[in-house]
């Protein structure tokens, strides 16, 4: 019942043509596009010896993180302690940064076995 007032006092009860056809248009601002967002290139994700990456954030070891931007599908660059870094993505795996530090994949810890529930007789 109280949704229905809600409702009822947000909706008009009857719209004409009319009345939608003289609405005025929306303001100029909302017009303004929407910045797209890209994805973050594949390669980049998962747990290096540095630290982790998750799409467009580093996870230090700290429990800290920092915002990753993607110049080109093999560039990461971050801005870490008031400097800018760029890393590239190298063909063996490895992720160089500018500042001559080099990470490597370090591998996800295995899966546990999956548990099997059997019915209580």
């Amino acid at each position: 019942r109280r949704a229905a007032g809600l409702e009822a006092a947000l909706m008009p009860a009857e719209v004409s043509p009319q009345a939608i056809a003289l609405a005025p248009a929306p303001a100029a601002a909302s017009r303004v596009p929407v910045p797209w967002l890209p994805l973050p290139p594949q390669g980049f994700d998962g747990q290096w010896s540095g630290a982790k990456i998750e799409g467009i954030v580093i996870l230090w070891p700290d429990g800290l993180t920092s915002a990753l931007t993607y110049p080109s599908s093999t560039k990461v660059r971050m801005a870490f302690e008031g400097k800018t870094y760029e890393g590239e993505l190298l063909s063996d795996g490895r992720l160089r940064w500018s500042d001559g530090d080099i990470w490597e994949r370090r591998p996800l810890p295995p899966l546990p076995p999956p548990s099997v529930v059997r019915p209580q007789a």
